[in-house]
């Protein structure tokens, strides 16, 4: 398992479509109810040129199993693909939790919302320090009758 950034993610076409051939079922879920219509390579491509820095995860046999990135507002975003339920390790995690901590030297809050039906998402996102509203909070939107729950992670403070 490899965890690689990049500055600019857009122009990695072979990662994008490789992920949006592959999605995992949860995240084509949540991607079909957030953008109905939109094709998933479509989506991607305008989510990696959206962000400023990007990451992708690769297989123990090379291919992309993940791929997301931060955009300027600070909201983070993520997707596997169904491969990658077998692939994530510890040591991606570690890799993956650095990165992100360095990404809060421009946002002091790093946050979006999540499927409450993205099960493989919200765990993940607690490995990675973020604090997740639960179904019954004013945090949680309804969109196109699903419910997204709300998460955030705030920059460590100094000296810790």
């Amino acid at each position: 398992m490899t965890f690689r950034t990049f500055d600019n993610l857009s122009k990695e076409s072979r990662i994008i479509e490789h992920i949006a051939q592959n999605l995992s079922h949860q995240n084509r879920e949540e991607a079909r109810i957030l953008f109905p219509g939109v094709p998933l390579r479509l989506l991607l491509d305008e989510q990696a040129a959206s962000t400023d820095k990007g990451f992708a995860v690769y297989s123990a046999t090379g291919n992309p199993c993940g791929v997301g990135g931060v955009f300027d507002s600070g909201t983070i975003w993520f997707v596997v693909t169904e491969d990658a339920k077998d692939e994530l390790l510890i040591s991606w995690f570690k890799s993956a939790r650095k990165w992100l901590t360095k990404q809060h030297e421009k946002h002091h809050r790093i946050e979006g919302y999540c499927w409450s039906k993205n099960v493989l998402s919200q765990k993940w996102m607690r490995f990675m320090g973020f604090d997740i509203a639960s179904e019954d909070t004013a945090a949680t939107k309804e969109i196109n009758g699903e419910k997204f729950l709300y998460f955030m992670r705030t920059a460590p403070c100094a000296g810790k």
